[in-house]
């Protein structure tokens, strides 16, 4: 685990010290540790919802059945040989 020496604004520093007075943490870390961890879902979140929008935007939709996978699998196949024989 790492180490950081972290400097906090007063404001920041008292909500940390009221985590810990209200029980729901046990340090300082922890608290730190969990504001992080939720920042990183947000990001999460955020990079989600832009492939989606991505996705929506890139055309027409296509009907994903197995015959669809079926082709694409031997058109992949048929890569991997041509790749292979080169």
């Amino acid at each position: 685990m790492a180490e950081f020496q972290i400097t906090l604004p007063e404001d920041a520093a008292a909500y940390v010290q009221r985590q810990i007075a209200a029980g729901k943490f046990s340090s300082p870390s922890e608290v730190l540790a969990d504001a992080l961890r939720e920042k990183q879902v947000q990001a999460a979140k955020a990079r989600l919802a832009e492939l989606i929008r991505e996705g929506i935007e890139s055309g027409d939709a296509v009907e994903v059945t197995d015959a669809w996978w079926d082709q694409l699998d031997e058109k992949v196949q048929a890569e991997l040989r041509r790749r292979q024989s080169a």
